[in-house]
């Protein structure tokens, strides 16, 4: 609050006079909106999302705010600035797990704002869906002709953080496959039924192929 009084003494023609006015500069009140880019709800795809934080008023010149981004309760980065909005990358490949990520960003009030509570971003992360192939070569049955039946086998992931497993009848011929591989089943007569799958990890659910 400020008070200003203008003021004169007078002399031997006027009488002394006085004037005052008061005024009040109230603290500005500063909101915040947090919002995940791409999108808050998106499938593991080996990248973090870029947390904007979006002030709801304009900083003063000269003021800087700082910012603490926390992940399920646990600091990430702190930043300071005077320019709006904020954006946060969080951490490349530390955060772009699949799972349920809980961001808020904190800021205290000061000498001109007021900050209202601290907004709350929930991001979730779905598994992907881990990409299998099964051929062989012959491709369709045949009769023996004493060429040998191979099983070809692929799985892909990003960084290859899969492993996948490769069965002849239920029992394991290939295991921990992270790219491809191939199988000399047989040229015997026989009935050869292959299975090549995954059990997923944190960032991809399972998969089979038969």
């Amino acid at each position: 609050t400020y008070l200003a009084v203008f003021n004169t003494t007078g002399n031997q023609n006027y009488t002394s006079y006085s004037v005052s006015l008061s005024r009040k500069i109230s603290k500005a009140v500063l909101s915040q909106t947090l919002a995940a880019y791409p999108s808050s709800s998106f499938t593991y795809d080996g990248n973090a999302p870029t947390i904007q934080d979006t002030l709801n008023a304009s900083l003063v010149p000269g003021n800087t705010l700082s910012f603490t981004l926390e992940n399920n309760s646990i600091s990430i980065l702190s930043e300071s600035s005077s320019n709006e909005p904020f954006n946060f990358t969080a951490l490349p490949g530390k955060y772009a797990a699949a799972g349920t990520y809980s961001y808020s960003s904190a800021q205290a009030s000061n000498a001109n704002y007021t900050v209202l509570s601290s907004p709350v971003l929930a991001v979730s992360i779905s598994k992907a869906q881990p990409t299998l192939t099964l051929t062989s070569t012959p491709a369709e049955n045949y009769t023996q002709n004493g060429t040998s039946l191979v099983f070809h086998f692929s799985i892909s992931s990003i960084n290859n953080q899969l492993k996948g497993d490769f069965y002849i009848n239920g029992t394991l011929k290939n295991s921990s496959i992270t790219t491809s591989g191939t199988y000399n089943a047989s040229y015997l007569p026989n009935i050869f039924n292959a299975v090549f799958n995954t059990t997923g990890n944190q960032n991809y659910s399972s998969n089979s192929l038969s």
